[in-house]
């Protein structure tokens, strides 16, 4: 971490140099917070760590878009940084393969009207040149849900592999037969279509052992036995996580306003089975979804999941929540 922070102070310090600017700082973004990693200068900004919702930099992830405001005092989102700012531009920053908003480079001037055109593309440029700085960073980031219906937690962690990804994690929980630790790994393409996954751990005295795959003509096995209820589906679901909804949400990628309805396969828990299941995505906002989903024996859930600008949801409803999560 040592050698990382060294390294971005030395980029913000050049990107300072190299332009008419007072201050520069280069942030970190996880999936509920904003934290200053490295700026010019001995004055740290007035906000080191803030909400992910707040401020120009919280505008410029949520868009995805570099924000420019030439008068921060005609601003309602600016966040003070110094009291004497004039002007304040942010560039979000992606990371390299996955093109999750993992950082961001924030550049200010005390005077107002102080960015050009010329300074936007040199900006843009330099967010692309030091994305290495959060290569990575989607491997072992952690994040921690609480359940809220029964006592219990939930971790989990993405890994890009050979291909695609892996979505890691552990979920313990109090079923009705007793406590419960399930170890699960799914792995999905470059498409985020889910092609394998495994599921280890115990439900009270019995143990659990799931092995699920998809092939490459949409048919699904469940320990090696065809379950064609599920025959073309995308989508694993796994009902004791929050974490698969990652999977589509990447995979649809939706706009503010945009619809889409997914089949997905999913495993009942306790029973183990894999059913179909109809889910509705709507995108009402940049950070939150309206989601439908037509579980099997007619029942239905309707419910808004809030997400992060990397796709985690952070809260599920009223039925998770998250409460920790780093790079």
């Amino acid at each position: 971490m040592g050698d990382r922070r060294r390294t971005a102070h030395a980029a913000a310090e050049l990107i300072r140099a190299a332009g008419p600017y007072r201050w520069v700082g280069l942030y970190d973004v996880a999936p509920t917070t904003i934290t200053a990693i490295a700026w010019t200068g001995s004055e740290a900004p007035a906000f080191p760590t803030f909400p992910i919702t707040q401020g120009l930099n919280g505008a410029a992830v949520t868009a995805r878009a570099p924000i420019i405001v030439q008068d921060v005092a005609g601003d309602s989102r600016y966040l003070t940084t110094f009291g004497t700012t004039g002007a304040e531009a942010i560039f979000p920053v992606a990371a390299p393969g996955s093109g999750r908003i993992a950082g961001t480079i924030d550049v200010e001037s005390e005077r107002a009207n102080a960015f050009t055109a010329k300074d936007e593309e040199f900006l843009r440029a330099c967010a692309e040149a030091i994305a290495g700085l959060w290569a990575g960073s989607e491997a072992g980031r952690p994040i921690l849900w609480r359940r809220l219906d029964v006592p219990g937690h939930d971790a989990a962690t993405l890994h890009q592999v050979a291909g695609g990804a892996e979505l890691r994690g552990m979920a313990i929980f109090r079923d009705e037969r007793g406590p419960t630790a399930l170890h699960y790994r799914v792995r999905c393409d470059a498409e985020w279509r889910t092609t394998e996954a495994v599921i280890d751990g115990w439900c009270g005295a019995r143990p659990v052992e799931l092995r699920l795959r998809r092939d490459h003509a949409g048919g699904w096995t469940l320990n090696g036995v065809p379950c064609p209820a599920v025959a073309g589906c995308a989508d694993l679901d796994l009902s004791f996580t929050p974490a698969t909804n990652l999977l589509p949400v990447r995979r649809l990628d939706l706009t503010v306003g945009q619809t889409a309805e997914v089949r997905s396969a999913w495993l009942e828990w306790p029973g183990g089975v894999l059913g179909p299941l109809v889910q509705r995505y709507a995108r009402r906002s940049l950070m939150e979804y309206d989601y439908e989903a037509e579980l099997p024996g007619a029942a239905r859930f309707v419910g808004v999941l809030r997400v992060e600008p990397g796709g985690w949801v952070v809260d599920y409803a009223g039925l998770w929540r998250v409460e920790e999560a780093v790079r």
